[in-house]
């Protein structure tokens, strides 16, 4: 299980350096996925939005987090355990079919 980002699929201002990387994790697990799946295994990649992790909380003023929480559907930041169930799925025996997977957990802030 890849740990991606958002950013990974949509880009982001000021973020081309940190965009770039996410995207190439993206195309690493999808490549991977497919050589992989003949030997049963999966790959899969998880990209979070905004999660307000203590990182998150200390470093990144609350001006910036609220510009992405208003353009964010569902109104707010991510909770890390929000991300962690999604990593937790994608380990178990119920995604034993999902393989090549990049899964936004971002609030619908891509759509």
């Amino acid at each position: 299980i890849s740990m991606s980002s958002i950013h990974g699929l949509t880009g982001g201002k000021g973020e081309v350096a940190y965009s770039t990387a996410k995207a190439a994790v993206i195309g690493l697990t999808k490549s991977v996925a497919r050589e992989a799946g003949k030997y049963g295994v999966t790959v899969n990649a998880v990209l979070p939005g905004l999660t307000l992790t203590p990182t998150i909380e200390q470093f990144l003023a609350d001006k910036y987090k609220q510009e992405i929480i208003d353009d964010t559907p569902l109104g707010r930041a991510g909770q890390p355990e929000e991300v962690a169930k999604v990593v937790a799925f994608l380990a178990s025996h119920n995604a034993s079919f999902v393989t090549g997977a990049a899964i936004p957990v971002s609030g619908g802030w891509s759509a």
